[in-house]
């Protein structure tokens, strides 16, 4: 996922494994002749491994700008991924913190009419290679992007591990809210034989509404799942769990789908 403002400067949520892929088939962000990359800028929500090793594919960068919390960037030291990718690209680290709004600039300097405000979503779990970072809140976030030009917003969430009436109300103020849909059910692995881990304790709420509280089932704003898992039933269209989403006005993220707000 990538947003921008008024310009042709593209902001990152996240890089996953496919990045690189992703960028060559997508023609608004595809290098040319005349051009780099246009994705210059990168906003981390945690720092698991299917939602940063995608910052390898833009190693050859000339400088990269990574916003994210203090915990993920040592997660990510821990990890090796940030010292790797520093071994071949400056890399301008930005840390941000739960509440703070901060302004996104372009590439040359200039103001981008983008401003993000972040929300702690998780639960203090950590990445499964951790071994001596300290158990945080802050190693899972989302943001709420705003755009003054235009007064719209978007939530991105793809990790949602609590759904307190705080998180509810900062990601229901977006126009769009692109949530965490990884599981459908809480015993979706044990049910098709992946394992015994219930959603919850992997840091995922399931997007079931009858396994909800009165959280992210009643965000206010326009909802879009993704992250899906493959054992996640939404992913099938004419699936019945897909029907109750869309009788409920929800959707599911789809490849190459723009929004705008």
């Amino acid at each position: 996922m990538a947003v921008r403002g008024c310009s042709d400067n593209w902001f990152l949520c996240n890089a996953g494994p496919d990045l690189g892929v992703q960028l060559r088939d997508w023609s608004a962000m595809s290098p040319r002749r005349d051009r780099p990359v246009l994705a210059h800028r990168v906003l981390l929500t945690d720092a698991e491994l299917d939602h940063t090793t995608g910052l390898l594919s833009l190693r050859q960068a000339d400088e990269l700008c990574i916003y994210g919390t203090a915990t993920m960037r040592e997660l990510l030291t821990e990890c090796g991924l940030l010292p790797t990718l520093r071994s071949y690209t400056r890399v301008d680290w930005r840390d941000v913190g739960a509440g703070a709004a901060f302004e996104l600039d372009n590439r040359d300097g200039s103001v981008s009419g983008l401003t993000c405000e972040v929300v702690e979503v998780g639960n203090g779990r950590l990445p499964r290679y951790a071994r001596t970072t300290t158990a945080s809140a802050a190693a899972v976030i989302g943001y709420v992007i705003n755009d003054r030009t235009t007064g719209g917003s978007a939530a991105f969430a793809p990790s949602v591990a609590v759904d307190d009436e705080m998180i509810v109300r900062a990601l229901g103020r977006a126009g769009i809210a692109f949530i965490d849909g990884t599981f459908y059910e809480e015993n979706e692995l044990a049910g098709a034989g992946r394992g015994a881990a219930p959603a919850c304790s992997m840091g995922h709420i399931p997007v079931n509404a009858d396994q909800l509280g009165t959280g992210l089932a009643s965000v206010g704003a326009r909802v879009v799942y993704t992250h899906l898992n493959n054992t996640n039933q939404l992913i099938l269209p004419d699936s019945r769990a897909r029907k109750s989403l869309a009788d409920r006005g929800f959707a599911v993220a789809r490849d190459g789908a723009e929004f705008t707000v």
